[in-house]
C-alpha cells in the first residue's frame, strides 16, 4: 500500500472532496426548489382554467316579461314583450275570450331574451263602472303564465243607463214589439200578457231585444188601430202596470176604428158577452143582481174604449104576462143598466135614451123555457152600426 508522501497533499485532497460535496448539496437544493416551484404553477393552473370555463358557458340573464293591458271601454290593446309566439298567442286568446275577436288589438312583441319568471301583467286605461273584464283578464294571464298581477290604473266612467223606449204596434188582431229591455224577465213580462190577450200566432216580438237600458221611467208607446170596444189593450195595459209600476204607457196615438162595420162587430161581441154572462135582475123587478157586476164592468170597459160613440141600452122580455107590464119592466131594466154604467165611469152624454122593447123583439122561441130565457135580455146598440158577419164577430176578443 502506497501512502502519500507529503502530509500537505493529503490535506489538499480532503478539501477537494469537501468542496465537491458542498457543490452537490447546493445543486440539489437548487434543483429541489426549481421542481417545487414548477409543481406549484401546475397545481394553481388547473383551478384557474376550470373557473374560466364555467363563466364562459353560463347563459346571459334576459329582461323579465312585462305585459300591459290598455283598456278603452269595450276594447283592449295588448302591449309589451314576451319570449315566443306561443306565449303571445296564448295571451291573445285569453283576451279574445274576454272581449271578443274584434275588440282585441295585439301589439305584443316577441323577444327571445325575455323570461317569464318574475314578470308582471298590469292594467291601465278607461272603462265603465262595474266592468270586471280588465282585472278578470289580468288575473287570467297572471294565472296561466305564472306572472305577478301588477298595477291597476283605470279611469272609471259612470255609466248612464237610458230608460227603455218600447213601441207596440196594433193592427186590430195583430201586435208587434220594437225596442230594448234590460233582461229576459222584462222581455217575458212584456210579451206573455200580449200572447194571453191576442194569441201566440198574432204576436210578433222579433223587434224586441235585450240591451243596456232600464225600465225605471221607461215609456211604452202603444200605437196603431184597434176595433171599436176592443178592451184587450186595456187589460194588457193593466198587466204592464202590475209588472212595471214606474213605466209610463202612452196610447194617445192609438186610433179606434169606429166604422159602421167595427161598431157592428162590437154589438156582436157584447151580445156574446151578455149571453154567456147574463145581466140578472131580481124577480119581477128592475133591481140588478150583484152577481152581474163583473159583466157590467166589462160592458163599461168596451163602451169606454169607444169614446164619442153614442150607445143605447135596450131591455127585452119574454111574452109571459101582460104585454104592458113587460113593456114597462123592459124600460125600467134598461134605465137601471144605463144608470149603473154611468156610475162605472161612462159619461151620460154618451148614451141615447134607454129603450124598452118589451116582448116585441124576440130572438128565440117563447114556447120553450130556454127560448124565454134568451129573450129576457139587455142589448147594447151603437148609433150607425151595421150587422157584422158572424165570423168577424167571433174572431174578436173582448
Amino acid at each position: 500500500m502506497t501512502s502519500p508522501s507529503n502530509p500537505e497533499d493529503r490535506i489538499d485532497g480532503r478539501i477537494g472532496w469537501i468542496y465537491l460535496g458542498v457543490l452537490a448539496l447546493v445543486f440539489g437544493a437548487v434543483a429541489a426548489w426549481a421542481f417545487s416551484s414548477g409543481d406549484d404553477d401546475l397545481v394553481t393552473a388547473t383551478p384557474r382554467s376550470t373557473t374560466t370555463l364555467a363563466v364562459d358557458t353560463e347563459a346571459p340573464v334576459g329582461e323579465v316579461v312585462e305585459i300591459l293591458l290598455v283598456v278603452d271601454g269595450p276594447a283592449v290593446t295588448l302591449q309589451g314583450a314576451v319570449p315566443d309566439t306561443d306565449t303571445r298567442d296564448l295571451v291573445r286568446d285569453l283576451a279574445v275570450a274576454r272581449y271578443g275577436e274584434d275588440a282585441v288589438i295585439d301589439e305584443l312583441q316577441v323577444q327571445p331574451t325575455r323570461v317569464l319568471e318574475g314578470g308582471a301583467v298590469s292594467v291601465t286605461g278607461i272603462t265603465d263602472v262595474g266592468d270586471d273584464e280588465p282585472q278578470g283578464l289580468q288575473a287570467d294571464i297572471a294565472a296561466v303564465l305564472r306572472l305577478v298581477a301588477g298595477d291597476v290604473d283605470l279611469e272609471l266612467n259612470q255609466v248612464v243607463v237610458p230608460p227603455a223606449d218600447i213601441r207596440i204596434g196594433l193592427d186590430r188582431d195583430a201586435i208587434t214589439f220594437a225596442g230594448e229591455v234590460p233582461d229576459q224577465a222584462a222581455f217575458d213580462a212584456l210579451v206573455q200578457p200580449a200572447v194571453v190577450q191576442w194569441g201566440d200566432g198574432r204576436v210578433d216580438s222579433s223587434g224586441l231585444s235585450i240591451g243596456m237600458t232600464t225600465l225605471e221611467d221607461a215609456t211604452v208607446t202603444i200605437e196603431g188601430t184597434i176595433d171599436a170596444g176592443d178592451i184587450r189593450v186595456q187589460d194588457y195595459e193593466a198587466s204592464l202596470g202590475a209588472a212595471f209600476p214606474t213605466v209610463v204607457v202612452d196610447r194617445t196615438t192609438l186610433a179606434v176604428d169606429t166604422s159602421a162595420e167595427a161598431l157592428g162587430r162590437l154589438e156582436g161581441r157584447l151580445r156574446e158577452l151578455v149571453a154567456a154572462n147574463p145581466i140578472l135582475f131580481e124577480l119581477g123587478s128592475a133591481e140588478i143582481s150583484p152577481e152581474s157586476d163583473e159583466t157590467l164592468q166589462r160592458v163599461a170597459a168596451a163602451i169606454a174604449a169607444t169614446p164619442g160613440i153614442q150607445v143605447q141600452v135596450v131591455g127585452h122580455t119574454d111574452d109571459q104576462g101582460p104585454e104592458s107590464i113587460n113593456q114597462q119592466l123592459s124600460e125600467e131594466r134598461a134605465g137601471a143598466v144605463q144608470s149603473r154604467l154611468i156610475t162605472l165611469g161612462i159619461p151620460p152624454d154618451q148614451f141615447l135614451l134607454p129603450r124598452g122593447a118589451g116582448e116585441s123583439e124576440p130572438i128565440a122561441d117563447n114556447s120553450t123555457e130556454e127560448g124565454q130565457a134568451q129573450n129576457r135580455r139587455i142589448a147594447f146598440e151603437f148609433e150607425g152600426a151595421v150587422d157584422a158577419p158572424a165570423d168577424d164577430a167571433d174572431a174578436d176578443e173582448g
